[in-house]
């Protein structure tokens, strides 16, 4: 593994001249290499006692140098968010990943338009609160059919029976964080890994023909998640959804570039959830939503999670109208038998 770059810098550290390597790399045109070595020197490598310190201070010089790298590439606003979002991770080698996929990756090929910056600097605000754990599911398609048409914002995201056994409620409600990471990936404090991540699959799941892709958004509180609030789950028929509650909103993003094309907010966040038991509430509430997100071209698709609805629900009632049959209730009147 070449550390040449690494080797040099902690020399001039030591002469407190810095400023000296610094020139070096920007005249070599090696601040890329210097970024690259970093993240293979510290790849997947934990760091204890005097040599965290080290990696740490390390770490904070490639965030430092490569801000100019940023600033042009992302604009002045959208950089000193990131790079305070880099910042908060606790790990040298994290930081030191994000940091060079920012800068010399191309993860994000920078940002097209006004619209995209803005829309990716309203990712990282949607993502802030420290108190909260993130995650992502990709929804795929375009054209709001990935989400309008399973109605995520008022039904929440079905989990998928084969990954984990649905039917053994002890095991799947003792573990929440584990089984919903299991189809939504889930970050803790690392905004840019998220968008990282939402970026590199932008293809999952998208059309043959497609331009963008549609990703959930979803956003729990973490001493809920930590102490496996049973409400996370939503149980419509047997089948379990995440609350719509926990879903932040919506992400589109192009699948040629990586930009973030538009975001959609669901305006039920953090609303408690209670479960419509007709086919009638249910269309109100589709009715509702699509009303105060202003989502209103997004209509037609709603008919596809209605219908799923009305089919969860009647097999539910058929189901208890079996059990009934099979199991009908014992007659205790003995003057019934009398004739």
């Amino acid at each position: 593994m070449d550390t040449k770059l690494i080797d040099m810098y902690k020399k001039y550290s030591k002469k407190n001249k810095l400023y000296e390597f610094t020139k070096y790399l920007n005249d070599n045109n090696l601040k890329d290499n210097f970024l690259q070595q970093l993240f293979n020197s510290s790849f997947m490598k934990r760091y204890e006692g005097k040599e965290y310190n080290e990696a740490m201070e390390l770490s904070n010089y490639a965030i430092a140098l490569s801000r100019k790298t940023l600033e042009e590439k992302f604009g002045e606003n959208l950089a000193k968010k990131m790079i305070e979002s880099i910042y908060k991770l606790d790990e040298p080698f994290s930081r030191n990943h994000k940091i060079m996929a920012l800068a010399v990756g191309d993860e994000i090929k920078g940002v097209p338009d006004e619209t995209s910056r803005e829309n990716l600097e309203q990712l990282l605000d949607l993502t802030s609160n420290p108190d909260n754990v993130y995650g992502i599911h990709i929804v795929g398609g375009q054209n709001g059919e990935g989400y309008m048409q399973f109605g995520y914002p008022i039904t929440g995201n079905q989990l998928v029976a084969n990954d984990y056994d649905l039917n053994n409620d002890y095991e799947f409600y003792k573990n929440l964080e584990l089984n919903i990471s299991k189809n939504t990936y889930l970050f803790r404090n690392d905004q840019i890994g998220l968008i990282l991540k939402l970026i590199a699959n932008r293809g999952y799941k998208a059309k043959p023909d497609g331009k963008y892709n549609d990703v959930m958004l979803v956003s729990i509180p973490k001493d809920e998640l930590d102490n496996n609030n049973p409400d996370i789950i939503v149980d419509i028929g047997g089948h379990k959804f995440l609350s719509p509650e926990y879903i932040k909103g919506f992400v589109r993003t192009d699948i040629g570039n990586g930009s973030i094309n538009q975001i959609c907010t669901n305006p039920y966040f953090s609303e408690k959830f209670s479960i419509p038991q007709s086919y009638n509430e249910w269309n109100t509430q589709f009715e509702n939503w699509y009303k105060t997100a202003g989502s209103i071209e997004f209509q037609p698709y709603k008919h596809g999670m209605i219908e799923t609805i009305q089919e969860i629900l009647a097999r539910k009632k058929s189901k208890d109208i079996l059990e009934k049959q099979e199991n009908p209730p014992i007659n205790t009147d003995k003057n019934e038998n009398i004739r």
